[in-house]
This record gives C-alpha cells, sequence and structure tokens, in this order.
C-alpha cells in the first residue's frame, strides 16, 4: 500500500475558478481523507471548482490519498550513454544502466518456491528495450549473471527493434541491477549532409533512452570522428553540458596526431518515449569533416606495412 499527501497551492492569486484532478494508477482507494469539495470517482479524484481566492499558504488544504500500489514501479537511477561516430559508415553506441524497483518493498527473505508458488505483482523478471530498426551487432554484459536470456526481433509494423532480457532473479522492491549493452547502425541514420556546405554535417539522434521509464540522471558520451571541428550544439534547454574536450582517444586505427571531440550532456527526470521526433528530446550537432581525414587509416597501414616489408628486405639483404 501506498499513501500519497498532496497540497494543492498556487504562487499566484486565483482568478476565476480552478479545477485540480488526480488520477490515481488504480481504481481500488482505501481510504480518502475528504476536503471541502473533494469528490471521488473510480479512479479519479476532483478537487474543485474554486473560486476566486488571494494565495494563502496557511489556508491551503491537504489531501491524503491512500491506494493499493501493488505492481512494479521501475526506474533508472542513472543512465549512461556512449554514441561513437565513424565516417567510414558505421555508429557505434552503447548504454550503461543501473536500474531500481521503487515498488513495495520485500518483507523477510527471498524465496524460489514462494516466488512461484504465487503470483507477485510488485516485482519483474523482464525488460524490454527499444533499438532503432536498422541495427546489428547487438550486446550485452552483465558482471553479476542476473541477465541470462536475451530475445531479439523486429517486429512487423514497427520502426524499432525490441530487445528482451530475462531475469534470473526477480526484481523485487528496493532491489536494483545494473548491466550495459551496445549495438552498431549506419552512419546515414544519424548524420547527414548540410545543403550548401560540401564539408558540413549534422548529427540528429534521439536523447531518450530506450527503455520507456523514468531515467533520473541520464548523460550522453558523443565522440565525433577525428579531425571535426567547427563544432555547433543545439541541445534542449534543460539539459547541460558537463564536458567539452579535444580527447586523445585511439580506436580502429586512430592516428595520434588527429585527436577526437568529445562532449558530454546531462539531462534529468527524463521520461520522453524512444525514437521521439519531439525538438525537444532532439540532440543536434553540427561539424565540419574533409573526407582527408578518412584517407588517413589507409594510408596509415599501407605505410606500416611497407616500412616492416622494406626493413625486412633490408635485413635479408645485409644478413646475406
Amino acid at each position: 500500500m501506498e499513501s500519497e499527501t498532496v497540497r494543492f497551492r498556487s504562487p499566484y492569486a486565483l482568478q476565476g475558478e480552478e479545477t485540480t484532478e488526480v488520477i490515481l494508477p488504480r481504481g481500488k482507494v482505501d481510504l480518502l481523507e475528504q476536503a471541502a469539495g473533494v469528490v471521488l470517482s473510480g479512479a479519479k479524484v476532483t478537487c474543485g471548482p474554486y473560486k476566486a481566492n488571494p494565495t494563502n499558504e496557511e489556508a491551503s488544504q491537504l489531501l491524503r490519498i491512500q491506494y493499493d500500489a501493488s505492481f512494479p514501479v521501475p526506474v533508472a537511477t542513472y543512465v549512461e550513454r556512449e554514441i561513437e561516430i565513424s565516417h567510414w559508415g558505421n555508429v557505434a553506441v552503447e548504454e550503461h544502466f543501473d536500474l531500481r524497483n521503487d515498488g513495495a518493498k520485500l518483507k523477510g527473505e527471498f524465496s524460489r518456491l514462494d516466488h512461484q508458488m504465487q503470483h507477485v505483482p510488485h516485482a519483474f523478471q523482464n525488460l524490454l528495450a527499444l533499438l532503432p530498426r536498422d541495427i546489428w551487432g547487438v550486446y550485452y554484459r552483465d558482471e553479476l549473471g542476473n541477465v541470462t536470456t536475451s530475445h531479439l526481433w523486429k517486429p512487423k509494423n514497427k520502426d524499432v527493434t525490441e530487445l528482451q532480457l530475462k531475469l534470473r532473479f526477480p526484481l523485487y522492491g528496493g532491489w536494483h541491477i545494473e548491466w550495459y549493452h551496445g549495438y552498431n547502425m549506419p552512419l546515414t541514420k544519424v548524420v547527414s549532409r548540410v545543403q550548401g556546405a560540401a564539408d558540413r554535417y549534422v548529427l540528429d539522434c534521439d536523447l531518450a533512452h530506450p527503455i520507456p521509464i523514468l531515467a533520473d540522471r541520464l548523460v550522453i558520451h558523443l565522440v565525433l570522428p577525428p579531425g571535426a571541428t567547427n563544432i555547433k550544439v543545439e541541445s534542449p534547454v534543460r539539459s547541460r553540458i558537463i564536458e567539452e574536450k579535444m580527447l586523445r582517444r585511439y580506436t580502429y586505427l586512430d592516428v595520434p596526431w588527429t585527436p577526437r571531440y568529445l562532449l558530454s550532456l546531462e539531462l534529468n527526470d527524463v521520461v520522453a518515449e524512444p525514437n521521439s521526433k519531439s525538438a525537444e528530446h532532439r540532440l543536434r550537432v553540427y561539424y565540419t569533416y574533409s573526407e582527408r581525414h578518412v584517407l588517413e587509416k589507409p594510408l596509415t597501414v599501407s605505410a606500416t606495412i611497407f616500412t616492416v616489408l622494406l626493413g625486412w628486405v633490408m635485413w635479408g639483404r645485409l644478413s646475406a
């Protein structure tokens, strides 16, 4: 059982009439301390209408509602996502989750036998992530081994890929789990050329995490390709840039003299649906990138192989 106490107060003087409605997650209400003008109808509590009255904290009323909350409340306490861009045609994404069940807590010790013999509505054992449609190389890791089974499929008539993770132990209220998963997707799905500019690109991606639940804190790390310059960031107002620097990071034959640009954003209380098209939930990063940087890797490999073969030939002649 969950008990909620709500104070209805406005910082502004009321003009005309005001009505407040509280929609409960379940229809069963066990206790309602009714105040003046409060009406209960099924799962909806209506407060008002109240006529014009100057704002007064002491004159405000308390509404206490006690209702049945026998269901899980998954909350992602921390989500960290890294997006690495490569102009060889690939975008690598990795997401770390710390997820907790804020539902009713377990009393006593956990019993597998009791769990199997009776239905526990406030615990859950499955997680569903809605990933982009055109992805490949999906993986997941769980250090504790609680995530043991997965199912990946692309439903018809849906523009998503569904990744279902099944837990070995159910997640009761107060318990939490940590894991991370990753995937690759085509570059053209998130990066496009800016019209009228040959070397100007824009990254347009969704800020929401793939599990449609509340995230208390979401941190996004964006790693642009080596050689990207003239960077301009367009992010939602409520996001905060926590780090912005040139990163000496070497992956997949990156040359040491061309650093990557790292941008880190932080958002709080993210509840948007995945793959949202709303501008409020989109991140756009404009940057200039010359295609000559794409040739640095094959030229570096060719030069290395040539140097090794030349040294081998010279060593053979000197040994002779």
